[in-house]
């Protein structure tokens, strides 16, 4: 088999480039995926920059500048916060998900055969927000009353409002009212995601209840 030469090489890498320029530039005027461009650059080349600086203490003998390895981390902790907030979910979030997806792979310890048989599934739910443990919404969790379902979820900025989706989901007499607790989550979900809360705190004010499905 013949050498490729440089000249070779370069014309079948042509071959394969993508070169709609008018779809790519049309993409590119896209304020969402303008910023989160923004913080992929940005993200690497912060990251370049923490890996520069152990390349010259491993390969040059230099000392280690903590202050600046921590400066790195700052700047690469301001591209993430760009991209957090372009995405729409909390840093918080972000912390939680991740350590249940680290969970459901490796369980109580890591090992070399749970990081090479990985349930891709399971880990695309708990990204989505879905809970791994029982399959369900990530938002619920055992109830103190009747030990099924209640709303997990830190409502911000509404005094008692755990109180006031407890009785939401319970009937007179503590009776579970569940039916109607998935519809509930999926209306308080979509306001805490879209950043409407102000919406949702006058309703839980001016009413006193929760809204039923379909509202």
């Amino acid at each position: 088999m013949s050498k490729m030469t440089p000249d070779e090489y370069i014309r079948n890498v042509l071959q394969t480039e993508a070169i709609d320029f008018d779809k790519i530039s049309k993409r590119l005027s896209n304020p969402h995926t303008i910023r989160l461009l923004h913080a992929a650059m940005g993200l690497c080349t912060e990251a370049g920059e923490f890996t520069d600086q152990l390349k010259k203490v491993i390969f040059y003998g230099k000392q280690v500048d903590l202050i600046n390895l921590f400066e790195e981390l700052g700047d690469l902790l301001w591209y993430i916060g760009i991209a957090m907030d372009e995405i729409g979910l909390p840093m918080e979030e972000c912390f939680k998900r991740n350590i249940d997806k680290l969970q459901a792979r490796y369980k109580d310890k890591f090992t070399e055969t749970r990081a090479e048989n990985r349930d891709l599934a399971t880990e695309r739910k708990i990204l989505e927000g879905e809970c791994y443990t029982c399959g369900g919404d990530e938002y619920l969790q055992p109830c103190p009353t009747c030990g099924q379902g209640m709303l997990n979820v830190a409502v911000p900025d509404v005094d008692g409002a755990q109180h006031v989706i407890r009785d939401y989901l319970h009937g007179p007499g503590d009776e579970p009212r569940l039916a109607d607790a998935h519809d509930y989550i999926m209306w308080i979900k979509d306001c805490l995601d879209g950043k409407k809360f102000k919406d949702c705190e006058s309703r839980f004010m001016r009413d006193g209840e929760l809204p039923s499905a379909g509202d």
